[in-house]
């Protein structure tokens, strides 16, 4: 069943390890890096058709595509314009068509993938928005500045798709798609001791 899920938490808290464990298990997910991605029309060698690049066309229909960094994707270097172009050729892979992939590890063979049934999962700390967020909440005037032990409160509060619309960057149209927000917790000393301590994942 298709689903669209973000899983929103703190740099380090194992969001791209979940993944990257299951991605193991399942051949049907893809792990993407957003910073790799460049529009039609950029330099760069990474477009969002290569994310199927090495997959047979049953396979590409019916996976999950996991875009770590998502933020980045968002809210990049570049500015607005190019959050909302790069954004724009997300969203027609989200809402269900026929694209039209060149494999470039086989040079000759085009393939045309049905997005339809394929999931999509974008994980980000987000830094950005839970800066804004609190600036807005907490500030009196010009200047404030923001400590960082106060943006990580904006974690243990519920994340909506409206604070992402709002502060992250992310189109009013791709946050209408996203199903649910999963928000993790923060990794302390104690969790890491168990993991170190735990003979099975240590």
């Amino acid at each position: 069943h298709k689903r669209n899920v973000l899983f929103l938490d703190p740099t380090g808290c194992g969001k791209t390890e979940i993944w990257r464990v299951l991605g193991k298990l399942y051949k049907n997910i893809r792990i993407i890096d957003s910073t790799r991605i460049t529009q039609e029309g950029w330099k760069g060698e990474y477009k969002f058709q290569n994310v199927f690049d090495g997959i047979e066309e049953d396979t590409a229909e019916n996976m999950i595509l996991v875009f770590d960094e998502f933020d980045k994707m968002c809210e990049p270097m570049y500015g607005s314009n190019y959050s909302t172009a790069i954004q724009n050729e997300l969203l027609k892979f989200m809402e269900g068509t026929d694209i039209e992939c060149k494999d470039d590890k086989e040079k000759a063979k085009i393939k045309m993938i049905n997005t339809s049934k394929i999931s999509f999962v974008f994980c980000g700390s987000f830094e950005r928005l839970t800066d804004v967020k609190t600036e807005s909440e907490s500030s009196m005037g010009f200047g404030n500045k923001i400590q960082k032990k106060d943006a990580y409160v904006q974690y243990e509060k519920e994340i909506t798709v409206e604070d992402l619309v709002r502060y992250a960057g992310i189109r009013q149209e791709i946050g209408g798609r996203i199903n649910q927000i999963v928000q993790l917790q923060g990794m302390t000393a104690e969790d890491y001791k168990k993991i170190l301590q735990d003979k099975t994942i240590s």
